[in-house]
């Protein structure tokens, strides 16, 4: 596979794109209004205050004095208090701050899928509607509520696919390097189940891309740096949360009834081609309990991933190809069942195999992967719609959307 180069003026047109489409959605926030619904206002914009006071003041923000009788901030993660666009942001007035540093992550990770599309070789419009539909996907666009910190990891996911490319390309110092400290972020992004879940994904392009013989060692040995350089860069935030870990209620396993509670429900896939089917917001569901989830919480109103993305995963089998669409369609499978819970295996096989798996809750958490998978077989589909050359396969693309229509 020959690497696309990425041409500045494509990059910044994308760019512009997801700017443009994130102001659509995130308009509210330009007219005034705050990211203020779900565990956001209990949880999230609370600490984020505090850090961000602390920072201000030129404190480490280790502590927090205000939550139940004090708690940790770098040691519970959550809080991301080392995360650097949370640093940059703490400087900025405090709900301007929050709201632009939650809200930039989803053209963010949009950019970074459609730049890994395409330098995979997809077209400029595939890829482009392939970053929108991870970024702007439901479940992505969800997290802004459920949990700052997870969108922060998944914003990362197309750029770490793109960097670890360009090192399996050409396993030099620099690349390493920069592999390394774009590592770095999502480990200080305050997710580690999110985080875990992405190293997998970059494992499986290691797995499916591997460098030719006579790199391996090199490539070996720069990754080897990589991982010692995000390490090292993340442990002012990953020593102390191990100490935590280690004296906390997660030093052992999890019972697997406790490790498997809120996945998401088969029916709620339904909402990849329907978004509004059980409501726009937690007022609207007419019977959490019974509809969504188990406990009456509705963690995930859809999971839509956008109309002409859902077109072209029907038309997959027969125009999405290579290498890199055997990577989205695994990882959307094998995420995708995983979040389902312990229905299908997939979940408590990773609770089994995966080491410290067995220390995480939520099932649902693996729709992010999900969402990445599906939205980058989506684009390498209709990439291979939009280059569609023959009367046999247009009669077999004209089928395809056809029967969806």
């Amino acid at each position: 596979m020959t690497p696309t180069p990425l041409r500045r003026g494509f990059v910044l047109g994308a760019a512009a794109v997801h700017l443009a489409l994130a102001c659509l959605v995130f308009r509210r926030l330009l007219a005034g209004e705050t990211l203020f619904a779900g565990d956001v206002y209990k949880y999230f914009l609370p600490v984020w205050l505090e850090v961000s006071a602390q920072l201000r003041a030129g404190v480490l923000p280790a502590w927090n004095p205000s939550w139940s009788c004090g708690a940790p901030l770098l040691g519970s993660l959550a809080p991301a208090a080392l995360y650097p666009p949370v640093v940059a942001a703490a400087f900025l007035p405090p709900l301007i701050g929050f709201n632009l540093c939650v809200a930039l992550h989803a053209p963010f990770a949009a950019l970074g899928l459609t730049l890994f599309l395409r330098r995979l070789g997809a077209g400029q419009a595939a890829a482009v509607v392939g970053g929108a539909a991870f970024g702007g996907s439901g479940f992505v666009l969800a997290l802004t509520t459920i949990g700052p910190q997870s969108l922060y990891v998944c914003a990362w996911s197309g750029w770490l696919l793109l960097l670890l490319d360009r090192l399996l390309e050409a396993p030099t110092g620099p690349r390493a390097a920069a592999l390394g400290l774009a590592g770095a972020a999502p480990l200080l992004a305050g997710e580690p189940q999110f985080a875990l879940h992405l190293a997998l994904v970059l494992a499986g392009w290691v797995a499916l891309r591997a460098p030719p013989a006579g790199r391996r060692r090199r490539f070996a040995a720069a990754l080897g740096a990589s991982v010692l350089v995000a390490l090292a860069v993340a442990a002012a935030a990953l020593l102390p949360a191990a100490e935590v870990l280690r004296q906390g209620e997660r030093r052992a396993a999890l019972e697997y009834a406790s490790a498997a509670t809120w996945p998401v429900l088969p029916r709620q896939l339904l909402t990849l081609g329907a978004p509004g089917l059980f409501g726009a917001n937690h007022r609207d569901f007419p019977n959490p309990t019974s509809v969504l989830v188990r406990d009456g919480y509705p963690y995930l109103a859809t999971l839509y991933l956008g109309a002409l993305p859902l077109l072209a995963l029907v038309a997959a089998p027969w125009f999405a190809r290579g290498r890199a669409a055997v990577l989205f369609a695994g990882v959307a499978l094998l995420f995708g069942l995983a979040a389902l819970g312990d229905g299908f295996g997939v979940h408590r096989a990773l609770y089994e195999v995966v080491p410290v798996y067995d220390r995480f809750r939520f099932p649902y958490k693996a729709w992010g992967a999900a969402a990445l998978g599906l939205a980058g077989l989506a684009a390498l589909s209709l990439d291979g719609l939009l280059r569609a050359r023959g009367r046999a396969r247009g009669r077999r693309a004209a089928a395809a959307l056809g029967a969806l229509g």
